[in-house]
């Protein structure tokens, strides 16, 4: 679905067929995270303003996406995505006891082995658009060199290595769709033509943001991330809490995170 109305369609017809669709609310601190920031900034939602201090996610936009989060669940999405952890949706997925969720494509690669004949039949998008355009999530990987290495300018030398073209296409080769570039330049990078299923993950860069968007990241906005705040928000309206309580409960919790400022 390129829309996330039409996704609510998809989900629907899917689960009427006895195939419904699973995103995590539980502790899942990738697969939770990553599949409900995108969601509510495609909405227009945001849980701070461009100066990073700002508490904002007491809105009109935030209030649609909980209540299209609520209902997604309601009509389309299997019972147990509460409490789910990072690993639950993928064997949910492999066991054939969901039919979408958002994932690395670390599911497509399991089935190599151990599903091939749902790999056959698995495709990967991105995700879809809201009102206020589309947006990803992506988990942020850094190399570094601790102080106390003896060796700083070799270790040096080996991530400039790392990082030129040669090295880093073949990274994500390996990865098959786990890793993506971080420069334009990697866009059109060979790696993405070798398996069409994987092809569309090149272009997801562009669109992704971090925690705090439209914010700069921040020990503030990491701080949200990793105590679930938005993950616990729609938690909370999927298992019954109006969408007025569970809002202004997030509310609460991040201006005691962005207090810290």
């Amino acid at each position: 679905p390129d829309t996330y109305d039409e996704m609510l369609v998809m989900a629907k017809k899917l689960k009427d067929k006895g195939h419904p669709v699973g995103f995590s609310l539980g502790r899942a601190i990738g697969d939770a995270n990553q599949s409900h920031y995108p969601m509510l900034w495609a909405f227009g939602g945001k849980e701070c303003e461009k100066d990073g201090k700002t508490v904002a996610i007491n809105s009109p936009e935030t209030a649609k996406v909980v209540d299209y989060r609520r209902k997604l669940h309601q009509v389309g999405e299997t019972s147990d995505i509460l409490a789910w952890d990072d690993s639950s949706n993928n064997r949910a997925f492999l066991a054939e006891a969901i039919s979408v969720t958002g994932n690395a494509a670390s599911i497509y690669w399991a089935a190599k082995k151990n599903a091939p004949h749902l790999r056959a039949v698995t495709n990967h998008a991105l995700w879809p658009k809201g009102p206020a355009g589309r947006f990803g999530y992506s988990s942020a990987i850094s190399l570094g060199i601790f102080k106390f290495c003896k060796v700083q300018k070799e270790a040096k030398e080996l991530l400039t290595w790392l990082m030129q073209p040669k090295q880093y296409s073949a990274w994500m080769g390996i990865g098959e769709g786990m890793m993506a570039g971080l420069l334009n330049y990697y866009e059109d990078d060979p790696v993405w033509q070798k398996d069409p299923k994987v092809e569309m993950m090149r272009s997801i860069p562009k669109y992704v943001r971090m925690p705090g968007y439209p914010g700069p990241p921040s020990r503030q906005s990491s701080e949200a991330m990793v105590k679930y705040v938005v993950v616990n928000m729609f938690a909370r309206a999927v298992k019954g809490t109006s969408t007025e309580e569970t809002i202004k409960i997030a509310e609460e919790e991040l201006k005691r995170i962005y207090a810290k400022a």
